[in-house]
């Protein structure tokens, strides 16, 4: 049902900072299955959220000198930013860097 909560993201341990921005992933398709989203930490980690993880979410650790406070979608890739002068560009389903 439309404005029904669907999941809740239990509490999670291996949580130490806040996530700073949140992001989901743009899809044509209706499906609960394919939905994704992404939020960027201050300790230079995003987690990922898919709908396989509904009471939990992934931590990906990207670098270890950078606090994220941007993160956005587009297609399979996605784009963060925090205290470095610059905007990271990622291949999502890799969790590698583009440019």
């Amino acid at each position: 049902m439309l404005g029904d909560k669907l999941y809740e993201i239990d509490n999670d341990p291996e949580m130490r900072f806040p996530v700073t921005a949140f992001s989901w992933k743009p899809t044509k398709q209706e499906g609960q299955g394919y939905q994704r989203a992404l939020g960027s930490c201050l300790d230079g980690s995003i987690v990922r959220w898919t709908q396989n993880s509904a009471h939990s979410v992934e931590h990906i650790k990207l670098t270890e000198d950078a606090k994220y406070h941007a993160i956005d979608y587009g297609q399979n890739r996605f784009c963060i930013a925090g205290n470095h002068p610059s905007i990271e560009l990622w291949d999502e389903e890799k969790v590698k860097l583009i440019q």
